[in-house]
Order: C-alpha cells, then sequence, then structure tokens
C-alpha cells in the first residue's frame, strides 16, 4: 500500500489510450480503463497496484487495456467480455451447442432418425450459426443501414448488440 493524500476526492491521473491511475487517500492505487459504447461513457477498473507481488504492474494495465480496445473495435463491451473471462457460466451458448445439447440429451435417446438431424444440421445451421446469437443480431441491425437510424427497431439493436445474452 502506498502513501495515501490529503485530499478527500481520489486523483486521476491519464497514462493513454483510455488508461489512468486513479489515487485514493487511503493509498490505494487502481488503474481504469476509461471508453464509449453506444455512446455512453465507462470506466472498467483493471485491477489494483500494489507495488508487491500479485499487484497490476503499469506495462500489464496496459496491456489489458490494449485488450479492451481490440474487444471495442470488434463491438464488444469489455465490462462483460472481462466478467465472461472470469465466469465461464456466461460464455455466450451458440446455436450449435444448444442443438448438440439436444442432439444428445433428447435425440439420440428418443428418436430413430437423430444421425440424419445431425448431418442436416452440419450441414445446413452449423455454418451460417457459428457465432453467438447476439453477435448474428448485431450484424442484422447494422445491416439495415442509416433509413432506420431513429427508429425503434434500431434503438433496440444497438442496445441488445451490448447486452449478454440470454
Amino acid at each position: 500500500m502506498l502513501r495515501g493524500h490529503d485530499d478527500d476526492t481520489p486523483r486521476k491521473v491519464a497514462d493513454r489510450d483510455g488508461l489512468s491511475v486513479l489515487w485514493r487517500n487511503s493509498g490505494k492505487v487502481s488503474f481504469v480503463y476509461r471508453y464509449r459504447i453506444v455512446g455512453k461513457a465507462k470506466n472498467l477498473t483493471l485491477g489494483s497496484y500494489t507495488g508487491q507481488e500479485g499487484g497490476l504492474s503499469l506495462s500489464e494495465a496496459r496491456k489489458k487495456a490494449a485488450q479492451c480496445r481490440a474487444w471495442l473495435e470488434e463491438g464488444n463491451d469489455p465490462a462483460l467480455m472481462t466478467r465472461i473471462g472470469k465466469d465461464e457460466r456466461l460464455k455466450p451458448v451458440t446455436v450449435k451447442d444448444a442443438l448438440e445439447y439436444w442432439l444428445c440429451h433428447h435425440a439420440d435417446k428418443k428418436r430413430s432418425n437423430s444421425e440424419k438431424h445431425r448431418q442436416q444440421f452440419a450441414k445446413w445451421v452449423y455454418s451460417i450459426w457459428q457465432n453467438p446469437a447476439s453477435k448474428f443480431i448485431a450484424s442484422m441491425c447494422t445491416a439495415s443501414g442509416s433509413s432506420t437510424r431513429n427508429s425503434n427497431a434500431s434503438r433496440w439493436c444497438r442496445s441488445s448488440a451490448t447486452d449478454p445474452p440470454v
């Protein structure tokens, strides 16, 4: 823990590319990544600097910030991607995952033509639905163009592109 300062409010010192350091009067130092998604400013705490083993260093924080920028370029919210990385249960289920589950737990036991279904899914469904459904919806929304920019559907597309899949 570092020495604190006398001010009541935390001090924020910018590094570069959205990365900054938040220094609290208690002495705690945190790395914060600031970004905008869907026109809204957000802050993501990347970790704390302790000056000891196990704490986040400046070079590690810069690497994490670079990863966050890459996620933003792909259209993903870094806060959501960080949560997904920490919790395996939050990983989005693809259509292939859902159909494979159905084939293994239901169709193989109760249907005589499950192998036919498996082949049809491989030929017609898996090639289209490789990504999570939320990515497909987001791509459909952006493909709709600017003619629906101010419509309710367009607002739903912009908001659902950043929401976690159900």
